[in-house]
């Protein structure tokens, strides 16, 4: 629970507490611990594993929204406003998650009025990285939104060979980026060219930080 966000700044014995209404659910690759429109009346907290959101578009084409690591947490708008999700989460690795019923829940804030108030820290938090998200995408080009992209991954290594690695497939990265794959793969491989970046498979090297940002910010052609 402690490293839980909307969990963490509870005490041991609050931790104990909501820890205890926890029951563990488990899912392969690629199967789905909800779908958009269900009507869902738990929480879920990922514990172990990836996952990702998406959302179905009208012309039926399907959007990814976020990727999904341990810690964080899903099904908090049904919990918040009582409606139906809409999106659905699929697991993108072998997938263990926490859930916690709605009523269970309702208990616990009311108890713990601290769960709630750091369930409406994230989701602001979500909402600024959307609107970050958002103007990328109608202000700046492709190259541009893959350079920003790349700064936001987490970076292991030294200065001399600091880098990324992908945390989905290409694919869904050039859908989280609001472009295709093909575009994608065009930035990329400019971005190399240019020397900013190495690319091994899902392994993106940051040879130029200062050149990346630079292009982060740019919006001319890729």
């Amino acid at each position: 629970m402690a490293q839980v966000p909307i969990f963490g700044r509870l005490g041991d014995a609050a931790q104990d507490q909501v820890a205890s209404f926890a029951r563990p659910r488990e899912l392969d690759r690629g199967k789905t611990l909800y779908r958009q429109g269900d009507a869902v009346a738990q929480l879920f907290i990922i514990h172990r594993g990836t996952a990702k959101m998406t959302r179905l578009r009208a012309d039926g084409q399907e959007r990814l929204v976020r990727s999904l690591e341990p810690g964080q947490v899903v099904g908090e708008h049904a919990f918040l406003n009582g409606t139906a999700p809409d999106h659905t989460i699929t697991a993108t690795s072998p997938l263990r998650a926490c859930v916690f019923d709605h009523r269970d829940m309702v208990g616990l804030t009311a108890r713990h009025p601290g769960i709630a108030f750091a369930m409406l820290q994230e989701l602001s938090r979500r909402l600024s990285d959307a609107e970050h998200r958002l103007t990328a995408m109608t202000t700046s080009d492709v190259g541009a939104r893959v350079a920003d992209y790349l700064l936001t991954l987490p970076a292991g290594g030294g200065s001399e060979d600091l880098a990324v690695e992908l945390p989905m497939s290409k694919r869904d990265v050039a859908s989280y980026l609001g472009t295709t794959p093909e575009s994608l793969s065009r930035a990329l491989a400019k971005l190399e060219r240019d020397g900013l970046v190495t690319i091994d498979r899902a392994r993106i090297g940051l040879r130029d930080l200062d050149a990346l940002e630079a292009r982060a910010g740019s919006a001319g052609p890729v």
